[in-house]
């Protein structure tokens, strides 16, 4: 098969996957960038959900908790991913400088790089009342201690010092009850649900506030 042959292959089913496919010259070489995979994974995620209630109906707790979990990362990584994906159309298309662009990049915390990302584009938005803001905020601190488990000897009913906000004021809806590891009572079909009906609304929040016209 010759290279063209191979390219042609390779650019066919990269599209048939991408919402946008983008490339330009830069610095004499060409240079790509793909958007979409964010609505793969929240569609993911809300598989990941149905699964999740599914089997609580069937009485089948481990394929539960392994749906619920999944659909927390999913979830995340479409806000994420979204992100992401908005900061190469920013570039290629110059409607945020080269040093903003950097700066989100390189802030570790996700929620915080909403927040820039927002308040780069000029939109007011009050972050300390949202309902949103919070929940993704909720989201992405339940994905970091379900991709990063720390886990460890602690007392009975202890939550995890960066979801115990969270599940105070209810965000996160995790039922009562007592238990041994918080795990148990996080990896539940109502908290898969949660976090797919999170990213969903917040991407639609955030995503008509940032939004531009290519």
């Amino acid at each position: 098969m010759t290279d063209s042959a191979l390219s042609r292959e390779a650019f066919e089913a990269t599209t048939a996957l991408a919402e946008r496919f983008m490339m330009t010259s830069a610095d004499g070489q060409m240079k790509y960038a793909v958007g979409g995979f964010y609505a793969l994974l929240l569609t993911e995620a809300a598989a990941c959900a149905t699964r999740a209630q599914q089997a609580a109906l069937a009485g089948d707790p481990k394929a539960e908790v392994g749906a619920s979990a999944s659909a927390v990362l999913a979830a995340a990584a479409a806000c994420e991913t979204y992100l992401s994906e908005f900061l190469a159309r920013a570039e290629m298309f110059r409607v945020l400088d080269a040093s903003t662009t950097a700066g989100m990049r390189g802030e570790r915390d996700a929620q915080q790089q909403w927040k820039e990302l927002i308040k780069a584009r000029g939109v007011k938005f009050d972050f300390k009342t949202s309902a949103e803001y919070a929940r993704v905020g909720c989201l992405f601190h339940l994905r970091n201690q379900i991709a990063h488990r720390n886990s460890r000897l602690d007392i009975q009913d202890s939550w995890p010092e960066r979801l115990r906000e969270c599940v105070r004021q209810g965000v996160i809806p995790v039922e009562k009850g007592t238990f041994y590891d918080w795990a148990v009572m996080a990896y539940r079909h109502p908290v898969a649900s949660w976090a797919h009906e999170t990213a969903d609304r917040w991407l639609g929040i955030a995503g008509a506030a940032i939004h531009f016209t290519c």
